[in-house]
């Protein structure tokens, strides 16, 4: 009986696989006993090891620079997990990774898994770059200061030529998927009057952009540092100023049309109607730039009238008697 031979048969009698004395636990083709002592064997396999050998237990090869495989199993490997991946893509009602769980909305991938190979990508990533080969392949050395060889930059150039339609239409969907949930939550935010800055305090009517006071002085604060227009915070500042020159050129232009509007017109930039008899404004404009002004004005002349028509108070009324006896005394 070969080996082969041998697994399935005692795989089919529902025996361990490799003692072939006691049955197979659940999930899994060895027993209990043989499962305790290969993880207890791949423990000191493992402390025996440091990080430039093979991730591999039972392997004592070196691994190649910039990659935890060695140069035997780093093909089967990559082989290995593209063709599981191929074969639960066919199967879209479970993770392409763990081929358990569904995926979330609008990925092939529940998060679990996007966050853990993003990771392993990251730190993969990182360890190439400090071996000092190519980020992307880990086999040729970049360039001096590039991190990706010349063939995988070609590499990818082609790639983009060849499926530029489907790049496009990749972007566009997520575009088109973020923009709709960030609109929805702007929204949700400016109806019941939340920042839409930090999601979490509640910002003044007079506020501008929908923010409360501590982001807007923490946006000021970051553009100022970044160097980056605090008005429009798309641009980069002017040296020794806060705002772009855009900015300070428009700024400068509606400051010199105010004072170069005809003599007949409201004198707020751009305004195309007449003054009031006793002013340089419009009605408009005067009502907006001093209507609150005024009106606090007019409630503070009503206080004092109402002040004034109030029943005086026996304090009063035995000062008044006082000062009139004297007066007459």
């Amino acid at each position: 009986m070969t080996q082969k031979e041998r697994y399935w048969y005692l795989k089919n009698k529902g025996l361990c696989t490799n003692c072939g004395k006691y049955p197979h636990a659940e999930g899994a083709v060895v027993c209990e006993k043989c499962r305790d002592r290969d993880r207890r064997r791949k423990r000191e396999l493992i402390a025996m090891k440091d990080d430039s050998y093979c991730h591999i237990p039972y392997c004592f090869y070196k691994h190649l620079p910039g990659s935890c495989w060695c140069e035997r199993h780093a093909p089967g490997k990559k082989k290995n997990s593209d063709r599981l991946i191929q074969k639960r893509k066919e199967h879209p009602e479970v993770c392409c990774y763990c081929g358990k769980v569904p995926p979330d909305p609008g990925y092939k991938s529940c998060k679990a898994c996007r966050d853990k190979y993003q990771k392993n990508s990251r730190d993969e990533r990182q360890r190439r770059i400090e071996a000092g080969v190519c980020a992307e392949c880990g086999k040729n050395v970049p360039p001096p200061g590039f991190l990706i060889c010349e063939d995988c930059t070609l590499k990818r150039k082609l790639y983009r030529i060849d499926h530029h339609d489907r790049i496009l239409e990749c972007a566009r969907k997520t575009y088109d998927r973020d923009r709709g949930i960030h609109k929805s939550r702007y929204e949700q935010n400016v109806k019941d009057g939340i920042c839409v800055r930090c999601h979490k305090s509640r910002y003044e009517q007079n506020v501008k952009d929908g923010i409360c006071v501590r982001c807007h002085k923490s946006r000021y604060e970051q553009n100022v540092k970044d160097g980056i227009c605090v008005r429009c915070h798309k641009r980069r500042s002017d040296e020794g100023h806060v705002v772009c020159s855009y900015c300070r050129a428009k700024k400068s232009a509606a400051y010199h049309l105010k004072y170069d509007q005809p003599p007949e017109l409201c004198s707020s930039p751009g305004c195309p109607y007449p003054h009031r008899e006793n002013g340089r404004l419009c009605q408009y404009h005067y009502d907006r730039r001093f209507g609150k002004k005024l009106k606090e004005n007019a409630e503070a002349r009503a206080r004092a009238r109402e002040k004034e028509k109030a029943p005086a108070s026996a304090i009063d009324l035995f000062k008044e008697k006082h000062n009139e006896v004297e007066s007459n005394g």
